[in-house]
Order: structure tokens, then sequence, then C-alpha cells
């Protein structure tokens, strides 16, 4: 009973998700990188038809008064897998390795009025290497604060040998501050100077 109830939820689910499927956008995605690619985006033509025929599948789903549920779940699996593979045949992903922040919980983004000194909170967060840079990817830890701060802002040097990143510092002013890191995850330092009443964040190399 337990097996039915939650492949009923499945199927279910995937009914809703296939009711607002983005074939519009992801027909724009693929467009326009055949367009600005060419020919170093060689399968744009089969992306697209591909496109063209789950759209009619759906179409014929919907004929049908949309009940077949487990055609509705194959065609939303298949666009997914589509728009995955077609998406990340972009010529500009051509590296093996993705710096990124791992965040868990409080996402970290306040508005656009504000600045990072407004996140004061308890962050679960680290700063991790994907690689490949594909989905299913090794997430490696590269640097997690030794307290629940905010790390963020980050920015990679153009020999791409270390990093610039923005924290809380511990220090008697308790604001923000800029550090330096090797892409190993060693030789950690701050960059920016602490004073009072001056959170220094957000910062970048300069060519």
């Amino acid at each position: 009973v337990r097996e039915c109830y939650h492949r009923s939820r499945k199927i279910d689910d995937a009914v809703q998700a296939a009711r607002s499927l983005g074939f519009a956008p992801l027909r724009r995605g693929i467009e326009d990188l055949m367009e600005s690619f060419g020919a170093k985006y060689p399968k744009g033509r089969q992306y697209l038809d591909r496109l063209a025929q789950l759209e009619k599948t759906r179409d014929a789903i919907a004929a049908d008064g949309g009940e077949d549920a487990a055609r509705l779940v194959r065609m939303t699996g298949e666009f997914h897998a589509l728009r995955s593979e077609a998406l990340l045949a972009n010529p500009l992903l051509d590296f093996e390795k993705l710096l990124l922040i791992k965040r868990r919980g409080h996402l970290g983004l306040p508005q656009n009025w504000q600045g990072n000194c407004v996140m004061k909170g308890n962050f679960d967060n680290e700063i991790a290497v994907l690689s490949p840079a594909r989905p299913g990817g090794k997430l490696t830890p590269l640097y997690r604060p030794e307290r629940d701060v905010f790390v963020g802002d980050v920015d990679l040097h153009w020999d791409g040998d270390r990093l610039l990143f923005s924290m809380l510092a511990r220090d008697p002013h308790n604001r923000y501050q800029i550090f330096e890191l090797q892409v190993d995850g060693a030789r950690l330092r701050q960059v920016s100077r602490s004073e009072p009443d001056v959170d220094n964040y957000d910062a970048c190399y300069l060519p």
C-alpha cells in the first residue's frame, strides 16, 4: 500500500510538472546558442527537433484529456533530460572545475538596497569545488569558516591560483572583511584593514 501511495504521489507531481514545462524558453535558449556559436554548437537542430516532438506528445496527451499519467511522466523526464543536455552543451562550459558557495538554510541574499552588513545571523556554508561541472559531479570542500558566519562574494584571480571572498571577521569590531585564499585551500589571510563602523566586502581583482 505504501509503495502504491508513493507511486501515485510521484505521478501526481509529474502531472503538475508537465503542465508547466518551459518549452518556449528552452527553444529560445537553443536558438540563441545556435546563433551565437554556429558550428561550435553542432547538435542545435537535433535538439530543436526533439523538442518539437515532445511538444507534439504533450499536445496529443492534452487532446486525449490528459489522463495518460504514464506518458506524462515519460514526457516530463525526456524534457528535463533534453534541457540539461542542450544547455550544458554550451561551448562556454568547457572547464573541468566550478568554484561555488554551498549554503544550507539561510540563503544570504540581502535586499537590493542593503549590503552584507545586515547579515549577522548563523550560516551553514562553505566554499567548494564541483568537478566535473555537471549534475552528479563531485563536490569537494575548499574552505569552511570556523564559526557559523557568512562566506561569499567569491572572486577568482585572473591566474586561477587564488581567490578573494567576504567573511565576518573575528575581531573587536565584528565587521565584514576581505580574505584571500589559495585555490588549494592554503594560506588564508585578511587583506582589508579592520576599522570601527566599516564593513569591507565584495572585492575584485583588477587586471
